[in-house]
């Protein structure tokens, strides 16, 4: 399921967030690891936001520890919820089994790796696995909007306190407000 969220950022906030150069972003909160950012946007009257119409798996040496930017290795751009796929040191090979429902499985064939979901060719979320290990990733369905200085595929130690989390499920279509007060929805 696909979604598009629209940020509305009032006249006083938007200048606030220009002149300090901070953009909002969004990270997934999935269990694995909600401090990934997904996306930057630099700051504007009226943003959006769209989900990805597919979710792709990626691979790279890079560490997941904050600070760090995810840097992608191989990826494949589209994935099959339900579905395993193998990763070897030639990338990702076509479907070899089932992973649970509402994930995509990677069964890694090589050394340690960090593997995640890739969507809007932005890492999504992301998990160390090591040489023989089998991963579910799970499919996100809360995303989380926040400002920051950071960029997109950046590692956060935490998300900033001031946020606001949508429920993708519940809420695929959102229209959010930021103001100088902090993050509501409309």
């Amino acid at each position: 399921m696909t979604f598009q969220i629209t940020v509305q950022i009032t006249p006083e906030a938007l200048q606030l967030l220009q002149q300090s150069g901070q953009s909002i972003g969004t990270a997934f909160d999935n269990g694995n690891n909600p401090n990934l950012i997904w996306t930057t946007q630099r700051p504007a009257p009226q943003l959006s936001f769209p989900g990805p119409n597919n979710w792709g798996l990626f691979a790279s040496t890079s560490q997941l520890v904050s600070g760090a930017v995810i840097q992608i290795m191989t990826a494949l751009n589209q994935a099959t919820e339900g579905n395993m796929y193998p990763y070897s040191q030639t990338g990702f090979g076509s479907p070899n089994g089932n992973a649970p429902n509402g994930t995509i499985g990677v069964q890694n064939q090589t050394n340690t790796v960090l593997v995640g979901l890739i969507g809007n060719n932005s890492p999504a979320t992301a998990t160390s696995v090591r040489e023989g290990q089998t991963v579910a990733l799970p499919v996100p369905n809360a995303i989380t909007f926040f400002v920051t200085t950071e960029q997109a595929g950046s590692v956060m130690a935490s998300v900033p306190s001031q946020n606001i989390q949508v429920n993708t499920q519940n809420t695929p279509n959102a229209t959010l407000i930021y103001d100088v007060t902090g993050w509501s929805m409309q």
